[in-house]
């Protein structure tokens, strides 16, 4: 059956007006797939430059903050330490621009993270290089080596970062220019499709997104030319360094570069050595040994090498050396000559020589003092237990007559001669306390003492037991809170110690009943108990010196002592490898504390 005329212009009509709509649409995907291709690559490749530069910027800055490290060391100039603090300060915000744009780029930030953990090792490694100033010549030696290891990681590391940006900026190059191609090719065949206008308009916005390209590399360009100019500079400076020796080999250990620093050090002119073999530096005898060879051998397998020894100089004079030879690799790994850096240590080991010979020398007479003075204390504890025990029998002696004088013969006596026998007796009676005192401190110097587990609670009874009577008398109170722990002591001499500080706490009143408070205070491995109590208090400036021998801050009339209690107290904590010491205000009272080892389970 034909087919309607009107149902067949329809369908011609429908795809003659279909056909240009789908060529359009597919020619406007095309466009806008390319378009978009090229923006990517456009970004990818600003994005790639900004990390470049980023990069460069930042390893410049750790090669100074290196630089800068040596000449501290050597120099000891606090300006040179100055600038080293500002650069490490500035190559964190570096690495943090570097991180920023590597991790908004086309590419991973693993080097980056990977870069700033070697940072941080060198800027250990350097910090510890400036605080050794009195090291040895093989510890300074070992510590450059390390430097120059971790600075050549760092290397490897930015030549990683550059090479593979580098590589990836120059192929989305590539593919924005092909992308430019085809959207041009795609522009022209929608134009014919959607007309001149069109056309125009994409050309026009294309033409400009060129422009702002080409303008970039331009300025990458200048920037690249700028980064040149910086090198230059900077070889220039190297050049002009007097403080190192800094020069370039060949692979085969030919000189090829010299600088100031290698002139003074070496003494030879660029014009008499740049050709020649770097082995000349080298005495006779290691020239023989073949070393010149081996070093550059084991620095080209290392990639760096520090050795410290003899140099020659023109002429023949020998000087101390520290070198550092660094292996330069092009492409592929292939050696392509060595860095060289040689400082004169000859002064340095001079004065690292005296130093020693004067801290042994002062070694020797601190032990010869030290030796002195423990001879004489000796003899001093010795002297102070023989007069002590001598003292004993006449005191005795005058102690029994005056009790028969007042026993005897008091009623035979007037008022006044009792009064005296009286202050006989008394006086005796002090003389004898003080006698008591020294001799158990000289026995707290001299003797050996035997240490182990005392429960304090029993070593706090015991004390108090001939203090309850005193105590009852004045209406005193001694508190204990909570249990106390066992500490490692000797238990006489801590039953001593609470002994002294517990009278003092009752007879150092203010007029009103004593109260005392003992409590302990665990700190660690160790314990302190508190002796506190509401009596008169000491004034600051006597803290320290109460604990002396004789040392008195009261008359005996108003306190009656021996001025040896306190100081039975600080040597008997000490003899136990504790402390002693207190917290006072005057007028409010005193807390004395005891610090000594806490015994532990099952000692």
């Amino acid at each position: 059956m034909p087919s309607d005329p009107r149902a067949r212009f329809q369908r011609g009509l429908l795809r003659a007006v279909l056909a240009p709509l789908v060529l359009t649409g597919v020619l406007g995907a095309a466009l806008v797939f390319q378009i978009a291709a090229l923006r990517k690559a456009m970004t990818d490749a600003s994005q790639l430059t900004a990390t470049l530069r980023a990069a460069r910027k930042t390893h410049r800055l750790m090669v100074t903050m290196q630089l800068d490290a040596h000449r501290y060391q050597v120099l000891q100039d606090p300006l040179v330490l100055a600038r080293y603090r500002r650069v490490e300060a500035t190559l964190d915000e570096r690495l943090g621009e570097l991180e920023r744009v590597a991790e908004s780029g086309p590419v991973a930030a693993d080097d980056v993270g990977r870069l700033r953990a070697q940072r941080d090792l060198l800027v250990r490694h350097m910090e510890k290089l400036i605080g050794d100033r009195g090291g040895d010549d093989a510890t300074q030696v070992e510590m450059l080596r390390e430097g120059e290891r971790l600075m050549s990681e760092i290397d490897q590391t930015f030549d990683a970062i550059l090479g593979a940006r580098e590589e990836l900026r120059d192929l989305r190059a590539r593919q924005a220019l092909s992308s430019t191609d085809r959207v041009a090719w795609t522009t022209a065949a929608l134009t014919l499709a959607l007309g001149a206008m069109l056309a125009m308009f994409v050309r026009r916005q294309l033409q400009r997104s060129a422009g702002e390209y080409a303008r970039a590399l331009e300025e990458e360009k200048r920037r690249t030319g700028e980064l040149a100019e910086s090198e230059e500079r900077f070889r220039l400076l190297v050049s002009a360094v007097e403080e190192y020796a800094i020069y370039l080999l060949d692979p085969e250990g030919r000189v090829m570069s010299w600088n100031a620093g290698a002139q003074r050090i070496e003494g030879y002119r660029a014009e008499e050595i740049v050709g020649r073999s770097h082995a000349i530096f080298y005495p006779d005898e290691e020239q023989a040994l073949g070393e010149p060879a081996r070093h550059l051998a084991e620095a080209a397998a290392k990639g760096q090498l520090r050795a410290a020894g003899q140099r020659v100089r023109k002429g023949g004079d020998r000087f101390h050396a520290e070198v550092a030879i660094t292996a330069l690799r092009g492409p592929g790994g292939r050696i392509r000559g060595f860095a060289w850096v040689t400082h004169d240590v000859t002064e340095l080991k001079q004065y690292q020589d005296e130093l020693l010979a004067m801290t042994e020398s002062l070694e020797r007479r601190v032990a010869e003092r030290t030796r002195s003075l423990e001879e004489a204390n000796r003899e001093l504890e010795a002297f102070t237990y023989s007069v002590s025990h001598d003292l004993r029998a006449p005191l005795r002696a005058m102690q029994g007559l005056a009790t028969l004088l007042a026993e005897d013969y008091g009623d035979q006596l007037e008022d006044e001669g009792r009064e005296y026998a009286c202050r006989i007796l008394r006086s005796a009676e002090r003389m004898q306390a003080l006698i008591e005192d020294l001799l158990l401190y000289s026995r707290l110097s001299r003797a050996e003492l035997s240490v182990g587990p005392v429960p304090l609670g029993e070593v706090i009874e015991e004390a108090l037991e001939p203090l309850r009577g005193e105590i009852e008398a004045k209406a005193g109170e001694v508190i204990i809170d909570g249990p106390l722990p066992s500490v490692m002591g000797n238990r006489g001499v801590l039953v001593q110690v609470a002994a002294n500080l517990l009278g003092n706490a009752i007879k150092f009143g203010r007029g009103e009943p004593p109260r005392v408070r003992l409590r302990a205070e665990l700190q660690g491995e160790r314990t302190r108990l508190w002796v506190e109590d509401n009596g008169i208090g000491i004034a600051p400036e006597h803290r320290e010196r109460i604990f002396g021998v004789f040392e008195r801050l009261h008359a005996a009339e108003a306190y009656p002592g021996t001025g040896v209690g306190l100081a039975i107290v600080k040597r008997g904590a000490e003899r136990m490898g504790g402390a002693v010491g207190v917290e006072s205000v005057v007028g409010e009272g005193s807390r004395f504390w005891v610090e000594l080892a806490l015994a532990m389970e099952g000692e």
